[in-house]
């Protein structure tokens, strides 16, 4: 039976029932075009700030809103008898050309600017993805030149 992204993060507090419920709205807000980025995927600018009040939110965080599916994945990990850990960096550019995104940091030159995201995904042996049994995010300082001094 395939699991929602709602059921997915349902066990996730923030000690504020407002919080709560505002991510019960944006996941179903986003989790119908996960494709779309928030202004594009809200369906008025009143959604779209209260999406963007609710991820600047200091009780708010990548891994408090990803717990309750790292726990839901290693239940359906518990579930089988071998499983593969797969992982990979992927660098998520955020260059903009006239305004810089507040918190990147240099990628592989000083020109381009972004974050790194370092997921640990978990397949049965069909294939079958089990969901994100772990993850890290993380933002350069500095970009490290020695290495070629071109860049």
């Amino acid at each position: 039976m395939p699991v929602s992204l709602a059921d997915e993060v349902r066990g996730t507090q923030f000690g504020d029932q407002r919080l709560d419920k505002r991510l019960d709205k944006i996941v179903g807000e986003l989790g119908e075009q996960p494709n779309l980025s928030i202004p594009a995927a809200t369906r008025t600018r009143a959604e779209m700030e209260a999406a963007y009040r609710f991820f600047n939110n200091p009780k708010v965080s990548p891994n408090k809103i990803l717990q309750s599916h790292f726990e839901a994945t290693r239940e359906r990990i518990s579930k089988n008898d071998f499983v593969l850990l797969v992982q990979d960096t992927t660098d998520v550019d955020l260059t903009r050309p006239n305004q810089q995104v507040q918190g990147a940091g240099p990628m592989d030159t000083k020109a381009r600017r972004g974050t790194f995201f370092h997921p640990l995904q978990a397949f049965d042996l069909d294939g079958l993805p089990l969901g994100m049994a772990w993850q890290t995010n993380w933002t350069r300082d500095h970009l490290n030149t020695s290495f070629d001094g071109a860049q």
